[in-house]
């Protein structure tokens, strides 16, 4: 319940922000950036003035560099959760290949303003919110989160495919939209197969680990840019396609491996 608070409130940023930044830049590029450190600002003190932690831990962890490998080595004992995390990060850089790609697209063929490209961003927000509070209640009802991952992911991979392979405008904004519909559902979905995955004593350290597959993924989605002179945009967005479409086959594989323990 609490992560669907989480994905709530990040598909309202997702809508709220962009219009913002577009509406800001209207005046100079540099406006949008000091209204977000403002908000970042804003958010800093209410957490350290006004967060309070419930969870007493039974014990004093120092801070220790090591711990960033070992709990990958935790994480890679644990076949299920090492598969998901496979599964998470090439969905993530499929997701990273067309996210800030499309708007690449959009401002060198149609020469969208700042102004468009936040409404298009607050747009896809819209699915975002669609597929999260509307749409994802009614489905996995019908089946086990992880059977209907691996439908998101799939259709997901095929929009992005689709997408990668159009340069029209109208049907750039019809794809995007479903797109968005499709992948916040992969995105919730995923959080609960990780947490599926593992004991409730390990929740905290395999949302963790979720965590950092999905920073190693953007990283290495960060070089799609520079792609772009090379293969197109549209060819960069093909290729998040093909990462996506790698992620629900591997999320199949899972479901074959780990059929019996998810059904119990």
């Amino acid at each position: 319940m609490h992560l669907s608070y989480v994905g709530l409130i990040q598909c309202l940023g997702f809508v709220i922000g962009p219009l913002m930044g577009g509406v800001f830049s209207t005046s100079t590029y540099t406006t949008p950036f000091i209204y977000a450190a403002g908000a970042a600002l804003i958010a800093f003190l209410w957490i350290a003035l006004g967060f309070q932690e419930t969870h007493k831990s039974k014990e004093k962890k120092k801070i220790q560099l090591s711990r960033l490998y070992k709990v990958f080595i935790k994480a890679y004992k644990q076949k299920p959760v090492f598969l998901l995390c496979f599964i998470f990060l090439f969905m993530q850089i499929g997701v990273g290949l067309f996210l800030p790609i499309i708007l690449i697209f959009f401002s060198n063929q149609f020469n969208y303003s700042p102004l468009f490209l936040g409404l298009f961003n607050a747009y896809l927000g819209v699915g975002f919110a669609l597929g999260l509070l509307v749409v994802l209640p009614r489905l996995v009802k019908k089946t086990f989160p992880e059977n209907l991952c691996f439908y998101t992911l799939l259709i997901s991979s095929l929009i992005q495919i689709a997408s990668g392979c159009l340069v029209f405008e109208i049907p750039q904004w019809i794809l995007g939209f479903v797109f968005a519909v499709f992948i916040q559902q992969a995105y919730s979905l995923m959080f609960t197969s990780f947490s599926n995955a593992t004991s409730a004593s390990s929740q905290g350290w395999v949302m963790g680990v979720s965590v950092a597959m999905m920073a190693i993924a953007w990283a290495i989605a960060g070089f799609g840019p520079n792609l772009i002179p090379i293969i197109t945009a549209n060819g960069v967005i093909l290729m998040g396609g093909f990462a996506l479409g790698i992620s629900s086959l591997l999320m199949k594989l899972y479901l074959k491996t780990y059929k019996h323990h998810l059904r119990n």
